[in-house]
């Protein structure tokens, strides 16, 4: 009866195992799909749901003991959601400012119009922002001469170049680990 008992414990934890080393697969491969999703074209209507399977699949993983083991591979995975994460919300600011003269070309970096937070969070999650800013054609876009700010589709392209290469590191860190 010992040995039955034994033998069940080393199965359950030999079983636990493999499943935590699958969900980092998983996270891996669900932000492989999305990448792949955002590569091809994709809709915000599409964006959303998409995104939101992905970060259950990360999750699963960050959650996971096998992740404080590879805090390196951590890291990766949550700093490419973030990236995605902030597309979404850039995308979603240009829907809701749409108006009569269609949607807005950029976002203004100014109190006055609202954006400060929206800049700073952005710039938290993708400092390369800050020095791309200046960067940006303005088109002629100089809203109450407010000056700088972030062109709406280069950003989004900088977020998902970023989270490529995040995800690119995790991809190696997986396979090395």
């Amino acid at each position: 009866m010992k040995k039955i008992l034994m033998l069940a414990m080393v199965l359950g934890l030999l079983v636990s195992n493999i499943c935590y080393a699958q969900s980092a697969k998983d996270g891996v491969r669900a932000l492989q799909r999305l990448q792949a999703r955002v590569e091809a074209g994709i809709s915000l209507k599409d964006y959303t749901p998409a995104l939101g399977d992905t970060l259950f699949e990360v999750k699963l993983f960050l959650n996971s003991p096998e992740a404080k083991t590879k805090p390196e591979l951590a890291t990766s995975l949550n700093k490419a959601m973030e990236f995605y994460m902030a597309v979404r919300d850039i995308w979603n600011y240009k829907v809701r400012n749409t108006g009569r003269h269609g949607p807005p070309q950029r976002m203004i970096i100014s109190e006055k119009m609202g954006t400060i937070k929206i800049a700073e969070d952005l710039f938290k999650v993708c400092p390369r922002l800050k020095n791309e800013i200046h960067k940006m054609p303005t088109h002629g876009y100089d809203w109450e001469g407010d000056g700088s700010g972030l062109m709406i589709e280069p950003t989004m392209k900088i977020l998902w170049e970023e989270a490529g290469k995040e995800l690119e590191k995790a991809i190696t860190l997986l396979s090395n680990g």
